[in-house]
Formats: C-alpha cells, structure tokens, sequence
C-alpha cells in the first residue's frame, strides 16, 4: 500500500476488487482547459477533472518509462462528470 503524500492531493484507491471500465478516448483538443480538480500526480496513473467548452471530462494520465500516456472520458454536462469524478475517487472506476 503506497503512504499518501501529507498535504497533498487525493490518492485514488488501487486495492479495489471491483470497478467498472471507463471509456477512454483520444484526447481532444478544444481551445482552453480549467482543471477542476486533480488527484496526487505521485502515482503512476493520475487524474484531472476537466472543463472545456461549457462540458466536463476526466483526463487520465499513465506515466510509463518512456513518458506518459494521456486519454480523456467523453465530454459530458458537469452533474453527470462529477458522478464519473467521485466514482474514480472511490476507487469505483477506472
């Protein structure tokens, strides 16, 4: 089990036996991105709750040995991201 990063983001749960799967997609490039909210950037696989274009996704990003590996959800209105969002907190998707 990793040791959380004091003071820092939140660490999304890798212990959990059951999750549902995620679409994930090729990011898109829509002009300009507000990350909402974020998780701790110290783990191999980190996310970011995005707003572009009046819709919300989650960004995942894969850190590998040769750099990193960036796909996004699909663009949705902000209630049902959230959903998604607090589900990957949980741990409750990937």
């Amino acid at each position: 089990m990793r040791v959380p990063c004091p003071g820092v983001s939140p660490h999304v749960p890798a212990d959990v036996s059951e999750f549902a799967s995620l679409e994930w997609l090729a990011p898109m490039s829509m002009g300009r991105v507000l990350v909402l909210e974020w998780t701790c950037a110290c783990q191999p696989t980190y996310y970011e709750l995005c707003q572009s274009g009046g819709l919300v996704y989650v960004r995942r990003t894969v850190k590998h040995s040769g750099g990193s590996e960036v796909s996004e959800t699909q663009r949705v209105w902000m209630k049902r991201a959230y959903q998604t969002w607090t589900a990957v907190l949980r741990g409750q998707a990937r």
